[in-house]
């Protein structure tokens, strides 16, 4: 009997070719990381951080921004109350311009995926398909985002009760079950934003109708799902490794401006080799993130098609259930 190979394999193939192809598309993977939907490790993470109780430092993650910026602004009468709420209003133009990039840069990558034949797609072509399914999309990513934190919310009861001295059997027993539902129902949502986009964007449907294909779909393909969502969770995991390694060989240059100012006593040297590998660092990590945005969100867009298009579609962990049945 001939043996075909697992689907998540030809979807993996198909998403890094439209990735590495376009190179162009990259700067749309950019801003569509900040929805985080390309995969549950964002899920993952969120959650993490409030078991460990991070989750408000991890909502200001340490950054010029944070560190510097808004202390001085903030903390003195440098600008005084007008230009205090000037800079508050530039920095709620400059999120509002982000957001609206990262939603329209989503449907674009997702129109993109989807008209990919091999040839170089048109940049403003699928730039127009994001811009025009932006409120759709900024609503299914609000629902998402605003889902999210409600089951947040809900783990978070028995944990607080736990950290302030209530850590009975019971409690204990309670989170963990709580946790498991949290994170299933977590990742639940993510799929279902994930189709969900797809048919606005590919099929032109109003949320609530698109919400309830999605359901369909995902119900039909559960396995298939959580096999696509896995794998790039384990791709991710590596875009993270390749990320701090790539970020920590940048400023390998800051310790050789250091030893060169300690040898020629120039102290300038050290901010110099500071900014340079800063500099180097970051611009690496977002090629790394934006391209594995990217790789993330086609592979996503290339499944949905295989399962709208072809029945029956089966994966490793669904060979794996229909044997066990089977047994």
């Amino acid at each position: 009997m001939a043996t075909t190979k697992p689907l998540y394999l030809k979807v993996l193939k198909q998403a890094w070719k439209f990735t590495w192809h376009h190179p162009i598309l990259w700067v749309f993977g950019l801003f569509a990381i900040l929805l985080g939907h390309t995969g549950v490790l964002e899920i993952t993470a969120s959650i993490v951080d409030l078991v460990t109780g991070n989750a408000v430092s991890s909502a200001l993650p340490a950054s010029p921004v944070t560190a510097i910026v808004v202390p001085t602004v903030f903390g003195s009468q440098l600008l005084g109350l007008a230009g205090q709420g000037m800079f508050i209003l530039i920095l709620l133009g400059i999120a509002v311009l982000v957001l609206v990039a990262a939603v329209a840069s989503s449907g674009a990558l997702i129109h993109a995926a989807h008209k990919y034949k091999g040839k170089s797609e048109s940049l403003r072509e699928s730039w127009h398909h994001g811009v025009i399914h932006f409120w759709p999309l900024f609503w299914i990513n609000v629902g998402k985002k605003a889902l999210l934190v409600l089951l947040l919310w809900i783990i978070a009861l028995p944990l607080t009760q736990i950290i302030t001295g209530g850590n009975t059997a019971l409690l204990s027993t309670l989170f963990i079950l709580v946790f498991i539902a949290g994170l299933t129902l977590a990742v639940v949502i993510s799929f279902l934003a994930n189709y969900a986009s797809m048919y606005v964007v590919l099929h032109n449907e109003h949320v609530g109708n698109a919400i309830m294909d999605a359901w369909k779909l995902f119900r039909s393909n559960v396995l298939v799902s959580i096999e696509m969502a896995l794998v790039l969770v384990v791709v991710q995991a590596v875009t993270v490794v390749v990320s701090l390694v790539g970020f920590a060989v940048f400023y390998l240059p800051f310790f050789m401006f250091y030893i060169a100012a300690i040898s020629l006593g120039a102290s300038i040297l050290v901010p110099i080799g500071g900014v340079i590998a800063l500099g180097g660092g970051i611009l690496f990590v977002v090629f790394v993130d934006s391209l594995y945005s990217t790789f993330a969100v086609s592979a996503w867009t290339i499944l949905y098609m295989q399962l709208k298009t072809k029945r029956n579609v089966k994966g490793f962990l669904s060979r794996v259930a229909s044997f066990s049945l089977l047994k």
